[in-house]
């Protein structure tokens, strides 16, 4: 079963949750993000919620998975907006895969 690449579940609550950041380079950012766009949805449903403006984004939810960890759009727009923390393991997964 895949692991999940983040550290929180970005999901819609009646208040705007608090969520585990982590400073990146905008190399880092960049590989991380480019990856995680890279593979292709295997599930989709509804639009991005927003959780720091605590409103819905017109870009598609769809979730990802490649055989070892998993994340959603979601989780991809609060890494690109807002820093919003990968795991360590899939952090150090990504920068080295791309290293190869």
């Amino acid at each position: 079963m895949a692991k999940f690449a983040m550290y929180d579940l970005l999901i819609p609550d009646d208040k705007l949750p608090e969520f585990k950041r982590r400073e990146y380079s905008d190399g880092e950012k960049a590989k991380l993000v480019n990856y995680m766009s890279s593979i292709e949805p295997n599930a989709a449903g509804g639009y991005i919620w927003d959780c720091v403006q605590g409103k819905e984004v017109k870009e598609l939810e769809v979730g990802y998975d490649d055989g070892k960890y998993m994340w959603s759009a979601r989780d991809i727009y609060h890494l690109e907006h807002y820093d919003a923390a990968v795991t360590d393991e899939f952090f150090d997964y990504v920068i080295n895969l791309r290293r190869q």
